[in-house]
């Protein structure tokens, strides 16, 4: 019969083999490193096992060891797995976030554009049919820019993973939408015979807030 001490020493030390395995190797995923690197500490891990549990033998415990080495696998790798899982969520939703930044900065820089024809004197003169929304021309671009404030407002300023991915998701409708209404301002200015070099590119830093949509609609800020 092996001694309860031996049994309980050798599962101590597999188990904390396996454990300070665990953490290097979550450690490495966290750096996002090299396909080589992980399978070198996984293949040190299972060395670390396959001796401490031969070291194991001599006392009787080499039963125990072995029932220790593959609980702790197991748990190490669960716990891996959820850590990577939670990470990967976290990356993806900083991607979503960083995408969402993009879309809103192409959609206000539209909104500025089209408030130029408006605000800025020079424009107003030279290209009145931009400012005037009778036209087919800038009905389309009105009706652009309530589509794209609706998909905006349905995305919310934190959206959620299922909200972000596909291709028919609210961020793939936003994204749809944005390009749409760059489309449509695009299409205003040539029938308004806009030169390209006088495209405004940026009203100022900080739109107005009184020309930010459509008539009546309320601006994203809102």
């Amino acid at each position: 019969m092996p001694d309860a001490t031996a049994l309980i020493v050798a599962a101590a030390a597999i188990a904390a083999l396996a454990g300070c395995a665990a953490w290097r190797i979550d450690a490495a995923l966290k750096r996002r490193a090299d396909a080589d690197t992980l399978f070198w500490l996984a293949f040190t891990w299972l060395l670390a096992l396959v001796a401490g549990c031969l070291a194991a033998v001599p006392a009787g415990a080499g039963g125990a060891a072995a029932a220790a080495a593959v609980l702790s696998t197991t748990a190490g790798s669960a716990w891996l797995g959820l850590r990577e899982q939670r990470r990967a969520g976290t990356r993806r939703t900083a991607a979503a976030s960083g995408r969402l930044r993009s879309l809103e900065a192409r959609h206000d820089a539209v909104l500025r554009r089209w408030a130029a024809y408006e605000l800025d004197p020079a424009l107003a003169l030279d290209y009145p049919a931009m400012n005037d929304t009778r036209g087919p021309e800038s009905r389309r671009v009105l009706g652009a820019m309530r589509e794209a404030l609706l998909r905006r407002r349905a995305l919310g300023p934190e959206p959620a993973p299922e909200q972000v991915a596909g291709t028919g998701s609210l961020m793939a409708d936003y994204a749809a939408s944005v390009l749409a209404l760059e489309r449509a301002l695009g299409a205003a200015e040539a029938a308004a015979g806009v030169e390209p070099s006088r495209r405004p590119a940026r009203l100022q830093e900080e739109p107005p807030r009184r020309r930010v949509g459509p008539p009546g609609a309320p601006s994203p800020e809102a």
